[in-house]
Formats: C-alpha cells, sequence, structure tokens
C-alpha cells in the first residue's frame, strides 16, 4: 500500500488528530479515521474537517463510530457490535496519500482475537508514533517503540508533541535510533494550519505526495 501511512501515539490524548490532519495538509492528502469511539462526547473526524474544510484534502467516513469513550473492543460490545478488521474497507488511494488515524495506542483490541497492531501489521504500512510530554512519556515510547518493531518491518518515524524538556527528547532520541520528523509545540488552539505554517513537520521519507501543499511561504 503505497503513500499510506499509520498515525498512533503513546496513549490517548498524545495529540494523533493534529499530527493525521497536519500530514493531510501537507501532503494534499486524504484523511482517514476508520474506528472511533466516544463520538457523543468528540468526533475526531468532525474535527478534522473543520479544519480542513476550505482545502482540497479529502475525508474518508468512519467505518464503526460507538458512543462509548473505551477501547474499540468494549465500546463495540456495548453497542452489541463487533468489529472485522477483514472487512474494513480501506480506501483506494492510487492518486493521493492516505493518513490513518489509530483509536487510542497501538495495541488497543478491536475484538476478543485482533489488536489494532495486529490489523496494521497485516497492511504493511509504515507508522508514525505521536510522543506526548508528561512524567513517565520516556518509558511509554519506549514500550510503543519495542512493539510496533515487533510487529511490522515497515519504516518508523517519531514526532514529538508538546512542550519537552531537551533532555527528555535526546534521551528518547538516543535510545530510539529512529528519524524524528517534526517537533509541535503545545498550542491552546492547534490547527494543521499552524502546524504547516511554521514549519514544525516535514513529509515522512515514505511517502511521495502528487501535490504537496506549500504554506511555508
Amino acid at each position: 500500500m503505497a503513500n499510506t501511512v499509520f498515525i498512533t501515539g503513546i496513549h490517548t490524548g498524545a495529540g494523533k488528530t493534529l499530527v493525521a490532519a497536519s500530514l493531510t495538509l501537507l501532503t494534499n492528502g486524504t484523511y482517514w479515521k476508520p474506528i472511533q469511539t466516544g463520538h457523543e462526547q468528540d468526533r475526531d473526524d468532525s474535527l478534522v474537517k473543520q479544519w480542513l474544510e476550505d482545502t482540497q484534502c479529502r475525508i474518508h467516513p468512519t467505518e464503526y463510530c460507538f458512543s462509548l469513550p473505551a477501547s474499540p473492543n468494549i465500546a463495540a460490545a456495548a453497542e452489541s457490535a463487533e468489529i472485522l478488521p477483514e472487512k474494513i474497507n480501506v480506501p483506494n488511494n492510487q492518486y493521493q496519500t492516505l493518513i490513518i488515524e489509530g483509536a487510542g495506542g497501538f495495541l488497543v483490541p478491536l475484538n476478543q482475537t485482533t489488536l489494532y497492531g495486529d490489523w496494521i501489521a497485516s497492511l504493511k504500512i509504515p507508522v508514525i508514533i505521536v510522543i506526548n510530554s508528561y512524567l513517565g512519556c520516556i518509558n511509554h515510547t519506549l514500550l510503543t517503540i519495542e512493539v510496533v518493531k515487533n510487529r511490522i518491518s515497515t519504516p518508523i518515524e517519531l514526532i514529538f508533541c508538546g512542550d519537552f524538556q531537551p533532555e527528555v527528547i535526546q534521551t528518547i532520541s538516543h535510545f530510539a535510533k529512529l528519524p524524528v520528523i517534526g517537533q509541535i509545540p503545545f498550542l491552546e488552539n492547534p490547527t494543521p494550519q499552524t502546524v504547516v505554517k511554521n514549519n514544525w513537520l516535514q513529509i515522512p521519507t515514505f511517502l511521495s505526495p502528487k501535490n504537496p501543499i506549500n504554506l511555508l511561504t
């Protein structure tokens, strides 16, 4: 699956949605969040639609959407439903970059037998890990990296999202030994346009967008 990337985070609320929307804008691509939980409180694809409303970027509809803000398997069971990864239809992205945003972390369960990371591994696509700043983020980041490496053989890159002490970034970078393609500071009112204009992200090396947007001048 060329020109496709999966965005995961070291925990819920790490900044996946902002990163995914910003990369969609930067590559003039397509955004897709196949599984959404807690939609009555906050729906990520609606926020991304609002952010990218006046752009040429596309947003594909969510396949599974549940009310309960919980792990996908628990949220689905609460509505007497089951997520079937083999029946999730990945959008055709022959002509555009496809940015897939996960739900929660890499190992959240989709059902009783499949973790989110298992499904992503079957797609054979690169993974970007979003790292948020808090006490414990070094351990959570290195754990996530180790798990992702054990499940995929495709490229992995990192993005820092929030205000970090330089020593934290240096420590993670030293042990991770993975490319860092962005550092987004804490924003009171974040938007992808702000991220792109300030050149806080670079296009991942494994993506080849047909018509990358230019908001940097």
